[in-house]
């Protein structure tokens, strides 16, 4: 992801996010690392081991 397209990623976010018919549901948020790399974004993915 190039700085460009992480701009416009992040224009794009809602100014005040919220979830419609929340009160049906309980509040949980999700974290998404995002990394630079050499002036690139990446998303950091986890890969969970096998056992």
């Amino acid at each position: 992801m190039n700085k460009k397209d992480f701009k416009k990623l992040i224009e794009n976010l809602p100014e005040n996010p919220s979830v419609m018919a929340r009160e049906r549901y309980f509040n949980s948020a999700v974290l998404i690392p995002i990394i630079k790399i050499d002036k690139k974004y990446y998303l950091l993915f986890q890969k969970e081991q096998k056992i």
